[in-house]
C-alpha cells in the first residue's frame, strides 16, 4: 500500500469509542476490568464442622470484608491439600499460601513451639496469649521466620493432656506402670514415657478401635477429643490434669506475606488476632461442657496439688529434652513463662 491509498488515522475519540464498544460486545463490564483479587489458599486437616475450621471460615470472611473483596482466602478442610508435617513444609516452601496446624507438627522446623505441649508449664489460655504477644511469641515467630513461615496468631484447641484408660485410676506416676497409652503429640508421647507408661503412636481415627480391642489401654488427649470421638464408650477411667493447652499456629508463607501490600498485611493480622480472642473465649466454655459430659460417662479423677507435684517431678526429663533441642531460645522461653 502506498501513501496515496493509505487510510487516514482514526480520531482518538473514535478509537476509544470503538474499543469500548468492542469490550461491551464481548460481555465485559467496568468491574471486570478491575484487578483480580488476591487469592490465598488456606489448609487445615480438621473437618469442616470442627470449631477451629468454622473459625478459619470466619477469618476468611473478615479479611474479605476488611479488604472490600480484594483478598479471597480459600479454606480447604479435612486434609484436602496437606496435613501434619506436610502442611508445615508446604507453607515453608511456598507450595501452600496459608494453613493452621497443631504445634507438634512444627517440631522439626520450629522446635521452640513445643513449649505449649509440656505439661504443667502453663495454667490456661489467657496466660499463653499474654506470653504469645510478648517475648515468648517473639522467639517462636523468629524461629518460624528462619524457615520461611510468618505466624499470625494461634487457634485454641483446648485442654489437651487428659488421660483415659481401662485399667485403673491414674493418680500418681506409679499408676502408669505396664500401661500402653497413645500420645497425641511428640511431647505428650515423651511425657507418657517419663510417667512410666509404654507410649504408642497412632492416628486419632484408630484409637477407638484400639482401646476396644485392647491394643492400647488408653490415650492422652484433649477433653474435646474424648467427647467428640466418644472414646468414653470404650474406657472406664479419666484423669484431668489441667496442665497442657494445645496451640495451633496460623501460618503464611513468609515470601508471600512480604509480597502483599501493607494494608492487606494489616487486615490479615487484625482478623487473625480477632479470631484468636474469639476462640479462647469459646474453648473455655467448651472444655467446661466436655468435662461435665465426661464426668457422666467415666470415673473421673482430678489431680490434687500434691499429686500434681509428683507428676511434675516425674516429667522433668521432658523439659530437659526440650532444652537440649532448643538451647538458649528454649531456656529463655521457659524463664519468661515462669516469671
Amino acid at each position: 500500500m502506498n501513501r496515496k491509498t493509505m487510510p487516514a488515522p482514526m480520531p482518538a475519540r473514535r478509537s476509544f469509542a470503538c474499543l469500548a464498544a468492542g469490550l461491551l460486545a464481548m460481555g465485559l463490564s467496568g468491574a471486570s476490568l478491575a484487578a483480580d483479587p488476591i487469592v490465598l489458599r488456606y489448609a487445615t486437616q480438621l473437618p469442616a464442622t470442627h470449631p477451629l475450621t468454622e473459625a478459619d471460615n470466619r477469618f476468611a470472611e473478615r479479611v474479605a470484608k476488611k479488604t472490600q473483596g480484594r483478598v479471597k482466602i480459600e479454606v480447604y478442610p479435612a486434609g484436602q491439600l496437606f496435613k501434619g508435617t506436610g502442611l508445615v513444609k508446604a507453607v515453608s516452601t511456598g507450595a501452600l499460601d496459608m494453613g493452621i496446624i497443631y504445634g507438634g507438627a512444627m517440631t522439626g522446623q520450629v522446635p521452640t513451639v513445643d513449649v505449649f505441649d509440656i505439661p504443667f508449664v502453663f495454667s490456661d489460655y489467657r496466660t499463653i496469649q499474654k506470653l504469645w504477644h510478648g517475648p515468648v511469641g517473639d522467639t517462636i515467630r523468629k524461629g518460624a521466620a528462619q524457615v520461611g513461615i510468618q505466624i499470625l496468631s494461634f487457634g485454641a484447641y483446648g485442654d489437651s493432656f487428659a488421660v483415659i484408660n481401662n485399667k485403673r485410676p491414674l493418680r500418681t506416676p506409679a499408676d502408669f506402670a505396664g500401661l500402653k497409652i497413645r500420645g497425641n503429640t511428640p511431647v505428650s508421647t515423651e511425657a507418657l514415657k517419663a510417667l512410666g507408661a509404654a507410649p504408642v503412636a497412632m492416628a486419632a481415627a484408630e484409637v477407638y478401635a484400639a482401646i476396644e480391642r485392647g491394643t492400647v489401654d488408653g490415650a492422652a488427649t484433649g477433653l474435646g477429643t474424648i467427647a467428640s470421638r466418644k472414646w468414653f464408650e470404650v474406657s472406664k477411667y479419666a484423669t484431668f490434669t489441667a496442665s497442657s493447652y494445645s496451640v495451633w499456629p496460623v501460618m503464611i508463607n513468609a515470601k508471600r506475606w512480604e509480597s502483599l501490600p501493607a494494608d492487606v498485611r494489616a487486615a490479615l493480622q487484625e482478623a487473625a488476632t480477632a479470631i484468636e480472642d474469639e476462640l479462647i473465649a469459646a474453648v473455655e466454655k467448651e472444655d467446661s461442657d466436655y468435662a461435665e459430659l465426661i464426668r457422666k460417662k467415666l470415673d473421673v479423677h482430678v489431680l490434687t496439688p500434691q499429686e500434681s507435684a509428683l507428676w511434675r517431678k516425674a516429667l522433668a526429663p521432658v523439659e530437659k529434652d526440650y532444652l537440649a533441642r532448643t538451647g538458649a531460645a528454649g531456656a529463655e522461653i521457659l524463664r519468661q513463662a515462669r516469671k
